[in-house]
């Protein structure tokens, strides 16, 4: 009886552990630290593009990597508009944040990482398909701005148009996180070195998604 009863425990623990596995997990972020670090200028001063990276070192903790997203695009008013300017306001662009634990989207409203599904599993980790040099892998950290082309109908119908304003709108985005990096000690640099179909099929992107740059962070040796 009681061996058949251990047996029991022991199939139902390996039944919720391997469904937990399929399950992808949302992750909250702690509130971002909108005070502190250096002065403005000082992080004008400094701001700079790094793109080596320790394999050896610690990753970014979670409160810096909810102050590194906030900066880059969080809400920073009550109406919800933005810590980086989109023309109109069209808020067309979302961070895919690539970790070692998996692949999120920044969900800016409620301040977590939303776990990003193919074939409605977790993609996992695929840092490396970030850019095409050996440096990504160590990076903590690779976010990928991508523009969702379809928001700018009200403002153009010209592909080419939109894809200006994204790329506009991602140089604020990329200098806020930078600006962050600077003031914080951490390492960074954007790049467009990536293939964009084997990124865009990992990431399940549609035909109205455009990756328009990639960015590394992480701490040196």
């Amino acid at each position: 009886m009681h061996s058949t009863k251990q047996l029991f425990q022991a199939v139902l623990f390996l039944m919720t552990t391997s469904s937990a596995c399929l399950v992808a997990q949302v992750v909250d972020l702690p509130a971002p630290q909108k005070n502190g670090g250096k002065s403005l200028m000082n992080a004008i001063a400094e701001r700079a593009t790094s793109r080596d990276f320790s394999a050896n070192a610690q990753d970014l903790t979670p409160q810096q990597l909810s102050n590194l997203l906030w900066a880059a695009f969080g809400i920073n008013r009550p109406d919800g508009q933005r810590t980086a300017p989109t023309a109109k306001n069209v808020q067309d662009i979302t961070i895919y944040v690539l970790l070692k634990t998996g692949t999120y989207t920044y969900d800016a409203a409620a301040n977590r990482l939303q776990p990003v599904l193919k074939n409605d599993k977790p993609t996992g980790d695929i840092r490396t398909l970030g850019g095409t040099q050996d440096f990504v892998k160590n990076a903590s950290v690779t976010l990928i701005y991508v523009s969702d082309l379809s928001k700018f109908q009200t403002l153009t119908s010209n592909r080419a148009t939109a894809r200006e304003f994204a790329s506009i709108h991602v140089g604020a985005i990329a200098q806020n996180a930078s600006l962050y990096c600077a003031s914080e000690g951490l390492r960074g640099g954007v790049r467009a070195s990536y293939s964009r179909e084997k990124l865009g099929e990992a990431l399940g992107l549609g035909t109205d998604q455009w990756i328009v740059l990639a960015q590394s962070i992480g701490r040196g040796n």
